[in-house]
């Protein structure tokens, strides 16, 4: 099983594995992906569950919290992808990372893999390459020293360019 989050997240998982799980904030963006099994993160937000996180990690780590433990349990040993750029994967996908540094040792067959979505710097706004410098130098960091993650994928976003 693989599982995505947010949208750019849910996108690649839907394409590779038609047993797939997918996680947004927005309600709109979690009907247009096809999916085995769906999990709306609750964002607490005056634009409310439709509009999602807009390019901001901090609503999408406050989101989190409404799925914390379903997720937490979800993960061991599966394959997540999640954009490093945008407000929902990079937001929810930091928590996981940062709850995965400070675990005790994670057994290897329990480690969660990443597949990540890095922006197309010419083509991309500065906020998206930003937030994407601040996700690698903090929560995949620490994930990655902790060593209790399985192995982590870049991708680049440039062919959605192309």
């Amino acid at each position: 099983m693989t599982i995505g989050i947010g949208g750019a997240g849910s996108k690649l998982s839907a394409l590779l594995d038609p047993h797939n799980l997918i996680i947004n904030v927005s309600e709109i963006e979690l009907e247009k992906v096809r999916a085995e099994e769906k999990l709306l993160a609750v964002l607490h937000s005056e634009k409310g569950q439709r509009r999602g996180a807009r390019k901001n990690p901090l609503l999408g780590a406050e989101a989190f919290a409404s799925i914390r433990v379903r997720l937490m349990d979800r993960i061991k040993g599966e394959l997540v992808f999640a954009s490093t750029g945008g407000g929902t994967g990079n937001g929810i996908c930091s928590q996981v990372l940062n709850e995965l540094a400070v675990q005790k040792e994670v057994p290897e067959e329990e480690r969660t893999r990443f597949g990540l979505l890095v922006p197309y710097a010419p083509q991309e706004s500065a906020e998206y390459v930003k937030n994407t410098i601040d996700f690698l130098s903090g929560p995949v960091s620490r994930a990655v020293d902790s060593g209790n993650t399985g192995n982590i994928f870049l991708f680049s976003n440039q062919l959605m360019f192309e």
